[in-house]
């Protein structure tokens, strides 16, 4: 969801999306957009605007943030695996990333799985283990709304 509100007198631009909150802050940095108040997803945005020659940004307060959680059943094939991943014995990727794992997420579009799969890309040094778990981004077979999913 990305919305912008604009008030008569003073302008207030909040956006949900980070690329989005991004484009805004490089037009800000352009001189094309000055909100009196900038809300982004993220911290990214608001640090390019900080860390500027000139900034336009001398303090911020981060008040949310997001979490990635694993859930499971006990009575699922991969448990006995999952619980080494969850005791740091083998890799979380390892797991979620075998030919019969069934991996659905939720989320717009689950972009939180997305970020987190680019990272582990990243951080385990394989390029493959987005694309090994998750597919395409947009994979209609692992998007599903919250509500929509039930318990094992």
């Amino acid at each position: 969801m990305r919305w912008a509100l604009h008030f008569k007198i003073k302008q207030v631009l909040l956006f949900k999306a980070k690329v989005k909150a991004l484009q805004i802050a490089n037009m800000m940095l352009d001189g094309f957009r000055m909100p009196d108040i900038f809300v982004s997803e993220g911290t990214i945005p608001i640090l390019k605007l900080a860390n500027n020659n000139q900034p336009l940004v001398h303090w911020w307060s981060k008040f949310a943030s997001a979490e990635l959680v694993i859930t499971y059943s006990l009575n699922g094939r991969f448990h006995t695996e999952i619980d080494l991943a969850k005791g740091g014995k083998i890799p979380r990727y390892k797991v979620l990333s075998k030919k019969d794992f069934k991996l659905r997420r939720t989320n717009p579009k689950g972009y939180n799985a997305i970020i987190s799969a680019k990272l582990s890309n990243i951080y385990y040094n394989d390029s493959t283990i987005k694309q090994r778990i998750l597919g395409d981004d947009r994979n209609l077979k692992q998007i599903f709304p919250e509500e929509t999913l039930i318990p094992f």
